[in-house]
């Protein structure tokens, strides 16, 4: 299956752009005017998102004249091929509310969704493997996902020793992430997964560290990073980039 190496303006496709990487990755692209498809359950909240005060701190409104907003769901196969048309870049952030339970078993984090995640991307690649042979034999998206760090269990770990209790908590929402990393990897897909350090919603400081097992500066050890900056990562390694080095890897980011 051949790889979209194209050197003209990609069209993006993104699943998950209310929320907070997502969003920020979506902002990048449309201020540098690249055509973005958005599937997303409620439009107008999009719409709020991209209005000042909560877009950016300029305060100047995000242009949205190749912003293109498909209404419907990830469980809706005509919805997902909708917002892939022609896309040369899909970003796929879609992830579960957290829920807090007194479980034990649920080990005291689940999701509103546990499945979202593994659901949502075979949705997407459903979708891919279901188009016309003329169509899978040119050239084929890239697919970049957000996961998370500390989903290894065992070697290198990817996460600073003092989080490592912490993360033991996220049980649930850590195995919907390996399983959907799982089905891009299984794929045959061009991919970059993206797995940040704990999120937070700090201003984009402009600079994150990033690195994968097997690199020359190893994964990216760190407590934190925000969601802008994982949001700008993804513009400029993913989209202006076209996956680079990253490609076929688990890029860990983090301060």
């Amino acid at each position: 299956m051949s790889s979209n190496t194209s050197n003209t303006s990609p069209t993006i496709a993104f699943f998950g752009s209310t929320g907070g990487c997502t969003l920020a990755a979506l902002i990048q692209s449309l201020k540098a005017g690249y055509a973005c498809r958005c599937l997303v359950r409620t439009p107008a909240k999009l719409s709020a998102l991209l209005n000042p005060p909560n877009s950016n701190p300029s305060n100047a409104p995000v242009p949205t004249e190749n912003l293109t907003i498909i209404p419907g769901s990830i469980d809706d196969p005509s919805a997902v091929s909708s917002t892939i048309k022609g896309a040369t870049i899909i970003i796929f952030g879609i992830g579960g509310a957290p829920v807090f339970s007194w479980n034990p078993l649920n080990c005291f984090v689940t999701l509103n969704d546990p499945t979202i995640c593994e659901r949502g991307i075979k949705a997407v690649l459903a979708v891919l493997d279901s188009a016309s042979p003329k169509d899978r034999s040119g050239p084929q998206p890239l697919i970049c996902c957000i996961s998370s760090t500390g989903l290894k269990e065992s070697g290198q770990r990817d996460l600073p020793t003092a989080m490592r209790p912490l993360y033991r908590l996220l049980k649930v929402p850590h195995e919907d992430k390996k399983k959907m990393e799982a089905a891009v990897r299984g794929s045959g897909r061009e991919f970059v997964v993206v797995r940040p350090a704990l999120l937070t919603d700090g201003q984009e400081a402009g600079r994150v560290r990033a690195g994968y097992e097997g690199g020359e500066k190893g994964e990216a050890v760190g407590y934190t990073v925000s969601r802008r900056d994982v949001g700008g990562w993804i513009f400029r390694e993913v989209v202006e980039g076209r996956g680079g080095e990253w490609r076929g890897r688990g890029v860990s980011l983090a301060y």
